[in-house]
């Protein structure tokens, strides 16, 4: 670590400190501690401004006031100011000053600061004390509906809701968020639906349509209330197995998006009533879809299907099947088995013939 250098910045006397990869919290203390200690300096008339490889410049940081110089005030300039701290240097610290770091970072940084070593998780990450007083300091006064089993899954949430609030522009308090039972943000311009949604256990249903939405996280398999999930006009590629946990769900909408391929784990919806997937981009019924048993609407128009599988006639609720612009050859003749059939769709394929067995059912070609 090269010397302190003494700069001016915004009027303010600023050490400027040079920190590289071999730089130990030692040569920090070291260092400052001559500066300030030794010269008799009051530490609250400067700033302590940390560079990086000896190159890049990172935000100034306002020291504070303190008795004597300690690693604390160290520890706040450095957090603070996202300096990476090797792990030669993390192996001076002790208990305390572990602690002190871990209560300055974010969730994503604290869980990727537990896993960086076995001795910080055993010492800190394992320790209901760092989430008691990350609860303290984040969230002071938070609603004892979000109490869980443990401190750490009681931060998790409140910061999960938090998290989700602000990425969706939700005006709601994160009470009102947590106990909703439909959430309708359609035209929205969202392009990402984020993670925490898993968290809203109570909904029922979830309107994101007309959005730009590119990825389904597989976090919507926690929704286990949901019975409504409305998709269409994203830019959805593919439907995520989990997608095959919402066994309440009735409705599932996702025309107009740009998927290729139907899961089997969809299959599982048992209490599904309605799926529209037309204006995509699949290739294939899978056999499974037999398994629909409440199914009533079925709508794949414009896709680029070439054959109707024989399962399909164990829907025997459906009313109504579309398949119009598909790349159909055949009429499977089993399909006289669906009794409640009121209205079928095949206009624009390739079918030239129409089995005898088929003339009453209300065909489109």
């Amino acid at each position: 670590m090269n010397k302190l250098v003494l700069v001016t910045i915004d009027s303010k006397p600023t050490f400027n400190i040079t920190v590289t990869s071999k730089t130990t919290i030692r040569d920090i203390k070291s260092t400052l501690k001559s500066f300030f200690i030794n010269n008799n300096l009051d530490v609250n008339k400067y700033n302590i401004l940390f560079n990086i490889n000896e190159t890049s410049s990172l935000p100034v940081m306002n020291t504070r006031q303190y008795d004597k110089f300690s690693l604390e005030s160290v520890f706040d300039q450095m957090v603070n100011s996202r300096i990476i701290i090797s792990k030669s240097m993390v192996s001076e610290l002790n208990k305390d000053e572990l602690f002190l770091i871990a209560l300055q970072l974010n969730l994503p940084d604290l869980l990727s600061f537990c896993t960086s070593s076995k001795r910080i998780n055993d010492l800190i990450c394992q320790n209901n004390d760092i989430w008691i007083a990350k609860l303290n300091r984040e969230f002071p006064n938070y609603n004892p509906m979000f109490r869980k089993d443990t401190p750490r899954q009681t931060y998790t949430l409140l910061y999960d809701l938090t998290n989700l609030k602000n990425k969706l522009g939700l005006e709601e308090s994160i009470e009102e968020i947590y106990q909703m039972k439909r959430l309708d943000i359609r035209r929205k311009g969202i392009k990402e639906i984020p993670k925490e949604i898993g968290n809203l256990t109570n909904l029922q249903g979830l309107h994101l349509g007309d959005n730009q939405i590119k990825e389904i996280p597989k976090e919507i398999g926690q929704l286990h209330n949901l019975q409504k999930l409305y998709l269409y006009s994203n830019e959805i590629k593919e439907i995520p197995k989990e997608i095959g946990q919402l066994h309440n769900l009735q409705m599932l909408l996702l025309q107009n998006n740009q998927i290729k391929e139907i899961p089997k784990e969809l299959t599982q919806l048992h209490n599904l009533q309605k799926l529209n997937l037309s204006y995509n981009q699949i290739k294939e019924i899978p056999k499974e879809i037999g398994q629909l048993h409440n199914l009533q609407i079925l709508d794949l128009t414009r896709n680029q299907i070439k054959e109707i599988p024989k399962e399909l006639t164990q829907l025997h609720n459906l009313k109504t099947l579309w398949l119009q612009n598909n790349q159909i050859k055949e009429i499977p003749k089993e399909l006289t088995q669906l009794h409640n059939l009121q209205g079928l769709d095949l206009s624009h394929n390739q079918i030239k013939e129409i089995p005898k067995e088929l003339s009453h059912l209300p065909i489109r070609i």
